[in-house]
């Protein structure tokens, strides 16, 4: 929590987050299960919840804004 992670997130990444000119060095990647079941209605809808709070978190760990996804 103290590198800017949302306490109320699925995904959490532990480790150095990217700064000024320094890489980060990611460690770990965490999955809050209960967060995640929380967020759902039914098992399918994990995937698309799992992708979305994964992509918040990298945007904040390795400060890469325009990171999005694209359906084809």
């Amino acid at each position: 929590m103290r590198e800017g992670a949302d306490p109320r997130a699925v995904v959490a990444f532990e480790g150095t987050p990217v700064s000024g000119d320094e890489d980060g060095e990611l460690t770990r990647i965490v999955i809050m299960r209960d967060l995640l079941l929380e967020e759902i209605i039914d098992d399918e809808e994990i995937p698309d919840v799992f992708i979305d709070h994964m992509l918040v978190e990298m945007r904040r760990f390795f400060r890469i804004e325009e990171l999005v996804v694209a359906s084809v």
